[in-house]
């Protein structure tokens, strides 16, 4: 990441050594400032959150379509809201993070084919899992094959705590 001194804006770029290109910009959503987390395993898309004209919004970036923005999984009346992409599965398809709706944060799980859904939403719903009492804030990283995920999230006790999630 690169700070400029004059504007304080924050960028972030990719180095190609085998180009010989030397660093590139990834750009923002509109913004003044993105941040990378993850990189696919051939690294040809990269995850994390930009800055639009309003709010930090989720990102995936790729050489072919640039900074693509993920949305958000829900808005407040006030149109707050933020998310944050921390990781993508080896190939790519699977992305997790994290979702503000100006009132609480959620855990995200996105694909291609439906977007941006509330992970805690798909464990129930897609695969069964009982998470009564569970509140899961944040999906922090996926495997590569994208079958499993971990985050942090609060228990039925109401205690801030690790958890992993299985696809299987």
């Amino acid at each position: 990441m690169y700070v400029n001194e004059v504007t304080k804006a924050r960028k972030i770029f990719t180095i190609d050594t085998l180009g010989k290109e030397g660093i590139q910009g990834l750009g923002t959503l509109g913004g003044s400032y993105s941040i990378a987390y993850g990189i696919s395993a051939d690294g040809s898309k990269i995850v994390g959150y930009s800055h639009n004209d309003r709010n930090e919004e989720a990102f995936c970036w790729d050489s072919t379509k640039g900074m693509q923005g993920l949305g958000y999984l829900k808005s407040n009346k006030d149109g707050r809201s933020a998310s944050q992409a921390y990781d993508i599965c080896a190939d790519g398809s699977k992305i997790v993070g994290k979702s503000y709706n100006g009132t609480y944060t959620e855990a995200f799980y996105w694909d291609s084919a439906k977007g941006m859904r509330s992970l805690k939403s798909l464990l129930s719903k897609d695969f069964g899992l009982k998470l009564a009492g569970w509140t899961l804030t944040e999906a922090s990283a996926i495997s590569d094959d994208g079958l499993t995920i971990v985050g942090k999230g609060i228990d039925p006790r109401g205690l801030e705590e690790a958890w992993i999630a299985r696809l299987e």
